[in-house]
């Protein structure tokens, strides 16, 4: 039966409705989570550094309008289904539910994402990166982070929020007859699709080739704020541009050596020989996040006492700002670049081995986990399984106690017949700063973190909760002192007391470590009681690097220090330093004695992260860093690539 001309008008009339209805629901659902994602582009926006600069101000307003609907790609996985399923499939309730859960799953992470990486990048610096994953996919890596439920209560709580959000929105767009209507109204009679998908791709398209030029031509105000947005696509343009006749500007864009993976180990790089050698014990006492101002005869007496014995080294600085290139500069030796390398390879440090040839006695311990960052893997690798210990029950306080009294227990034990490691790491200095009540130093100090609440407002309480723990650090450290005293262990004893890292409160903006590299996140005390050494402050800089090769002349090692490290002997009155670098995750500090210039590691792609300050973190305006330092750059490039070696492909 062939239809008239009114059913089949009424045919077209229900298809186009259906269309509409389908479209409509996509940009209603679509408009409304751009607007809530609009609100993460703001704020990344707010939190850039603003200038005058117009191709500044460009990027960063481009990038803020197009960025939300980047983030939102993933939801085009649902859509994708919604828009190829047979129309009967999409009008079955089930199917509209079943997409609708998908999209605010999808939603639901993707604004999560958002939430953690702006609370990285306001309170720390930085954007979810290796660091964080490595954080939270290595196992003891959670725990390190030192939260308690005052911080995990809100965050969960927000979570909660978040997914019924999510949920409720997506089934009203997608499966409620009221939003279909509303929908279909926007889309016949209103053009603003059309113009927001024309303003986002203009603005797209503005923002990449912003950033391609301003790459090309080096132009710092835009390159500084090139990774605001997380995950935001930059593009390179130099055969295209080249070819239009413009002139490339390179100067600028250096970067220094970071992670390679076609690279194998040229540790040592050349035999280490020894001569016999006295017996020489060590007991190598590191303590989270210890600054160097901690170390007074007010916050930590019995250190202090056994400073005065031996050499204090008051311009200490860590080989990073984080407990991974900390610990990894001090063992090996090296600039912390090359952690990967000796990761793949779960290689050993030389002084290690060099103990374990005199067939020493070892106790390993931490108030941590070994396993975070992979320690088990690299610096104690070559340790028996059964010499390793983890306190990890009770509060960080108790478990140093634990530790300490393990520690002063294993030296009372040898019996002078062969040399032994001691190795200890004190967790109670780390965030959020552990210590029992009634041994509190400063009575005003924060009760509690809440990294959801906590700011500026609380840095010197912040502090003080810092110094308490030190304060009951001291404690333990002095029953080990004790121990060596008793059983007349310290005259052939060597004593090294450091932090992996320092801790800053707010002094240059940031809270805590991992973030910057500054004084307060670098500076750590460094103390050497060793036999024969008389009391003495060392006058100069000093560095992590510099502590292996000042233990290997004990230990009988002939080599020159270039042979396995890019420290020096500080005992050696002929050794100063000029320089050091130290490693963060991404990027790297080249220090001398009045500048401190902070780039990218490993990438050229950005100088967002280009900093030069002065030694003490004052900003330095007009002074190009390389081109007066080519040496030292040449030279901490060297060191940094001295002991990995390309692999033949």
């Amino acid at each position: 039966m062939k239809m008239t001309t009114k059913q089949q008008g009424d045919k077209m009339e229900d298809k186009e409705n259906r269309r509409y209805s389908s479209e409509g629901r996509w940009w209603l659902y679509g408009s409304i989570l751009y607007l809530l994602t609009g609100i993460f582009s703001l704020a990344y926006a707010l939190l850039a550094h603003w200038s005058g600069d117009f191709w500044k101000c460009t990027y960063l307003v481009g990038g803020c309008i197009s960025f939300s609907v980047f983030a939102l790609l993933p939801l085009l996985l649902p859509l994708c289904i919604w828009v190829f399923a047979h129309r009967k499939v999409v009008a079955s309730p089930k199917f509209r539910l079943s997409i609708a859960m998908l999209s605010a799953i999808l939603a639901f992470m993707i604004h999560l994402f958002l939430t953690i990486d702006l609370f990285l990048l306001h309170f720390f610096g930085y954007h979810i990166n290796g660091l964080v994953v490595n954080l939270l996919l290595t196992p003891g890596g959670f725990e390190s982070m030192g939260l308690d439920w005052h911080s995990l209560l809100p965050g969960g709580c927000m979570i909660v929020l978040l997914v019924a959000l999510e949920i409720l929105l997506a089934w009203w767009c997608l499966t409620e007859n009221k939003a279909e209507k509303v929908a279909n109204k926007l889309m016949r009679h209103s053009p603003l699709a059309w113009i927001a998908m024309a303003t986002f791709a203009i603005c797209f398209i503005v923002t990449l080739g912003c950033g391609g030029v301003a790459s090309f031509k080096a132009y710092v105000p835009v390159m500084e704020s090139m990774d605001t947005y997380p995950l935001f696509p930059n593009i390179r343009m130099r055969h295209f541009l080249r070819a239009i006749g413009m002139k490339e500007n390179t100067n600028r864009e250096f970067a220094l050596q970071g992670e390679n993976r076609n690279t194998s180990l040229n540790y040592p790089s050349a035999p280490i020989t020894r001569k016999a050698h006295e017996k020489t014990n060590i007991v190598w006492l590191v303590a989270e996040s210890l600054r160097a101002d901690m170390l007074t005869s007010e916050i930590m007496p019995n250190a202090w006492r056994m400073a005065s014995r031996g050499w204090r080294f008051p311009l200490h600085f860590s080989g990073g700002n984080g407990t991974r290139p900390g610990m990894f500069s001090m063992f090996y030796g090296l600039y912390a670049n090359n952690w990967n390398a000796f990761l793949r390879s779960s290689r050993s440090p030389l002084v290690l081995d060099w103990f374990k040839e005199d067939g020493a006695a070892f106790l390993c311990q931490t108030s941590a986990k070994f396993t975070y960052p992979e320690f088990d893997r690299t610096i104690f690798s070559g340790v028996k399984p059964e010499d390793m210990k983890e306190y990890g029950k009770g509060k960080a306080w108790e478990r140093d106690i634990d530790n300490a009294n393990a520690a002063a227990d294993f030296i009372r034990r040898q019996k002078g017949e062969s040399p032994f490691f001691l190795f200890c790491f004190f967790e109670c200095t780390h965030a959020p700063y552990s210590f029992p009540e009634n041994e509190a130093l400063r009575k005003d100090y924060l009760q509690s973190i809440n990294y959801a609440l906590v700011s500026q407002k609380d840095a010197s309480r912040l502090y003080n909760r810092s110094v308490n723990a030190a304060h009951h650090l001291d404690v333990q450290l002095d029953r080990i002192f004790k121990a060596l005293e008793e059983s007349e262990a310290l005259d052939n004893t060597i004593v090294i007391l450091t932090g992996d890292h320092g801790e800053e409160f707010y002094e240059k903006g940031r809270l805590g470590h991992n973030s910057a590299f500054t004084q307060e996140q670098m500076h750590v005390p460094l103390v050497l009681l060793a036999p024969g050494l008389k009391p003495n402050v060392y006058e100069g800089i000093s560095h992590h690097t510099d502590i292996v090769p000042t233990l290997a002349p004990f230990l009988g090692v002939e080599n020159p220090v270039d042979d396995y490290s890019v420290g020096g002997n500080l005992l050696d009155s002929g050794y100063r330093r000029n320089f050091f670098v130290s490693c963060g995750w991404d990027t790297a500090a080249i220090v001398t004695q009045t500048r401190k210039f902070v780039l990218s590691l490993g990438s050229r792609r950005l100088i967002s992260q280009q900093t030069l300050t002065t030694f003490d973190d004052v900003p330095v305006k007009g002074e190009d860093f390389i081109k007066d330092n080519i040496e030292t750059v040449t030279k901490a490039q060297h060191d940094m690539t001295q002991f990995v070696i390309k692999r033949k492909k």
